[in-house]
């Protein structure tokens, strides 16, 4: 019988040394097995805070796989067709809803979603798409073949890139918290924080 237990039986029983004494100082199985049954309530408490050490360790131990899967570090997207892909590598610097005239026709919406990142971060990783020079001196481009607005530059802003959030992969990630232009929006369309209220 281990020294520990037999330790916690004795304290709990000690008249048990003398019922049982057998030259060994061991007890009968049956008479041990006995002994726990009737100090459970004694010793249960001593285990329970080693059982709940060993379950905060655990969620320690787990805690940096759950942060790392709930900070997005690459954004994906491209055209409708597949023929141009991008990817974003950062968190955006801003999440956009623009009513402004110039974005709803170049795109054909009431308004557009963006999202900003630094240009260095950004990169297409397939096909090339098509460059337009805007009445504003912006580049806007799109797929060639399918007409998916992918992008926009300004050389007010050199260093950041504006992505249309419906090419994401997961546009749902990323729902805009500021409209820009809002004095130009339609009159049917509600900002963002009238549909908030």
């Amino acid at each position: 019988m281990d020294k520990r237990l037999r330790s916690s039986l004795l304290r709990a029983d000690p008249d048990r040394t003398k019922k049982n004494e057998t030259g060994t100082g061991a007890f009968p199985a049956h008479d041990a097995a006995c002994m726990v049954q009737s100090n459970r309530s004694r010793i249960l408490p001593l285990l329970r805070p080693i059982r709940v050490s060993v379950i905060v360790l655990a969620r320690r131990a787990r805690a940096p796989e759950i942060r790392l899967h709930m900070t997005p570090t690459s954004i994906t997207g491209g055209c409708y067709c597949g023929t141009v892909r991008f990817q974003a590598a950062q968190v955006p610097l801003y999440r956009t809803n623009c009513h402004c005239a110039n974005c709803r026709r170049a795109i054909g919406a009431q308004s557009v979603a963006w999202i900003t990142v630094n240009r260095p971060n950004f990169r297409f990783e397939k096909g090339s798409p098509k460059k337009y020079r805007t009445e504003t001196s912006a580049w806007r481009t799109f797929c060639d073949s399918c007409g998916t607005s992918l992008t926009y530059e300004r050389d007010s802003r050199p260093d950041e890139i504006d992505i249309t959030t419906g090419s994401l992969d997961h546009p749902e990630a990323f729902p805009p918290t500021k409209d820009f232009y809002p004095e130009e929006k339609l009159p049917w369309v509600p900002l963002i924080n009238m549909i908030k209220e």
